[in-house]
């Protein structure tokens, strides 16, 4: 079987991705949120609270960006910011009861746009494509690592 031009698959991983994302954002603008805002939110709904510098480094994005996502939130009523017992300068992030309920009404993104991707793709295919993308995956993240030195 012929090999696909590399770069006309790379373009179709990003273009599915920009789709992926686009269905995501449809599915949360009824709900008045943004992406980065409901993955905060499962984050927190997930560990209760979460320091900042935590929430960084799960979401890689910059702590002034981050911060902008929280005050977005907590303007929303569905965050609040916490002083820390052991640590007065930093703070944690957590759910309030306003946003414990809208998570609550909100119908996870993700299996929704799975099965719009995947219709019309029979189980064994879609097994298959899961397959082929972690092992794209794997190869990247171990070449990653040799580049890295680690």
């Amino acid at each position: 079987m012929p090999q696909p031009d590399s770069h006309e698959l790379i373009g179709l991983i990003k273009r599915l991705a920009a789709l992926v994302h686009q269905q995501v954002d449809a599915l949360l603008k009824p709900h008045d949120l943004a992406r980065t805002q409901y993955v905060v939110l499962r984050h927190l709904r997930e560990r209760g609270g979460l320091a900042t510098s935590e929430l960084v480094a799960k979401l890689q994005v910059e702590p002034a960006t981050l911060s902008g996502i929280v005050d977005a939130l907590e303007a929303k009523g569905l965050v609040r910011r916490v002083e820390r017992s052991d640590d007065k300068r930093r703070k944690d992030v957590q759910l309030t009861e306003a946003g414990r309920t809208l998570l609550a009404n909100i119908p996870p993104p993700a299996p929704v746009v799975e099965r719009t991707m995947l219709y019309g793709v029979n189980d064994y295919d879609a097994m298959r494509i899961r397959d082929v993308m972690e092992h794209m995956v794997d190869n990247l993240e171990t070449e990653l690592r040799k580049q890295e030195g680690v």
